[in-house]
Parts: C-alpha cells; structure tokens; sequence
C-alpha cells in the first residue's frame, strides 16, 4: 500500500488509466450476452414490434411521424437502461460478495476506474445509437431518412445525456449498499422512467393530471430536446449549451460517487 500511495497521479498517467480500464471494460460487456442482448437486441425487437402495429404516416402538420417518434424514444429508452440499471446491480452484488475488495489496495483512483468504466458503455452506446438512428429512419416504412450531419448531432446529444445517467448510476452504487434495496429502488425508478417519459406511449393519450407528472420527469424533458434535434429544429447554439450543461453535470456525478464509493461490503451484511 506504501507503494501504491507512491505511484504517480499526472494527469498522462490517469488517462492511461482510464483507456486501460475502459479496454478491459469494454472487452468484459463485449462478452456477456445477457448485455448484449438488452443492449443491441432488446431494443430493436421492441421498435419493430411497436412499429408493426402503431407505425403510420405523420399526420399533416405534425413534425414527427410515430415511427420517428418510437426511434427517437427507444433510442433514449436504451441510453436510460444500459446507463443507469445495467451497472447499478451488478456492482453492488459483486460488492456484497466481497468481490471488489482488491480494487481498494490496488493503487487506482475510484474516479480512474469509473472514468474507464464509463468510456467503455458510452462507445457501445454512441455507436449503436448512431447506427440504430440513421438505419431505421432509413430503412422503416414512414422514417425521417436522417442526413448523416443529423444523425451525428442527435447521437452526440444522446452520448452527453448518457454520461448523466451514467453518473446517476454511479451515484445510486454508491449510496445503497445492500442489493435488496437496490432491486426495490432500481424497479421504483424504472417504471415512471419508461411509462411516464415519453418514450414509446405518447403522454397525449394520458389523462391531463398524469399529463403534468409525466412532464416533470428529467427523461421527457431530455426526449422532447432529442425529438427538436432528430427534426432539426434546435439551433446549433442551443445544442451546444444544453451538451456542455449534460457532460458538466454528468462528469461531477461520476467525479463525487467515485470519490465516496467503497469497496468493501458493509459491516453488517
């Protein structure tokens, strides 16, 4: 450990860091296939099944058709799941093992690791999202047929929003300690998220008092800016601002969790 605490902590060294963990990462989600498939899989069946039975033409005026809109809501819906509820779980199962206590005597900054672990989810992330967006607005009956230019803003958009949740991922790691509690906070969380956010059941068909939850939620607010983008109607300028606000917020969440996360199980089981 007197070694360890000696080790150099230039910033050359902590980016070299994070690359390696995020290789390692990466390389370790590359082979689960329970992550791959809810990742790259799951949201694909969800859009061609929904798409089959409610796709159709946008209605005059209006600037989005449903396919569209399932495209960009799916979209956000995976970004949200392997984001925040894919890494919440299995973190603090393997804790409560006792399964990560080497990390602790091992002379790497908690913020390193999940900087590396963060890299590795988003580079699966943006390229999926990119490739989900331009393909089906291309390839589905009554899709937007994005541009290359607007396919490239509307998946860095999503990319910054997924280092929020992410960071919110991190944050709920390392508040909750006992996995019993995370499954009753993670399933609390994930059922307005997907159902009362916008994604893939239009809150115009709610009642207007679930109307005025649904919008409270930071999900729906983020989807309506993703929707502005994906139709090109956000200014450049407006992008930008709401991108930095996203990676400044996302970078502090991931910063101040790993700083407080421990390693070890507690003491009391």
């Amino acid at each position: 450990m007197a070694e360890a605490a000696t080790l150099p902590r230039n910033g050359g060294a902590a980016a070299l860091l994070v690359l390696h963990v995020a290789r390692i990462e990466l390389a370790a989600f590359l082979r689960h296939p329970l992550s791959l498939f809810w990742t790259l899989v799951y949201p694909l069946i969800l859009f061609l099944l929904m798409n089959a039975i409610f796709g159709r033409p946008a209605a005059e005026g209006a600037a989005l058709s449903y396919t569209d809109y399932l495209i960009t809501g799916i979209a956000m819906l995976n970004v949200v799941g392997t984001s925040l509820f894919s890494f919440v779980l299995p973190l603090i199962e393997l804790r409560a093992q006792s399964r990560l206590r080497l990390l602790a005597a091992m002379p790497l900054p908690n913020e390193a690791f999940f900087a590396g672990f963060a890299a590795s989810r988003l580079l699966v992330l943006g390229a999926f999202s990119g490739l989900f967006l331009f393909a089906l607005s291309h390839l589905a009956p009554h899709g937007a047929a994005l541009s290359l230019g607007r396919t490239l803003s509307t998946t860095a958009f999503l990319v910054a929003g997924a280092v929020v949740f992410t960071g919110l991922g991190i944050v709920l790691a390392s508040v909750i300690q006992r996995t019993g509690t995370a499954h009753a906070v993670t399933n609390i969380l994930n059922v307005p998220l997907i159902f009362l956010s916008d994604l893939f059941l239009p809150t115009a068909l709610f009642p207007a008092w679930m109307q005025r939850i649904a919008e409270l939620s930071p999900v729906y607010v983020f989807v309506q800016a993703l929707r502005e983008i994906y139709t090109g109607q956000m200014p450049l300028a407006q992008q930008f601002s709401w991108m930095l606000a996203l990676l400044t917020v996302g970078l502090l969440l991931i910063v101040w969790a790993g700083r407080r996360f421990d390693w070890t199980p507690p003491a009391n089981g």
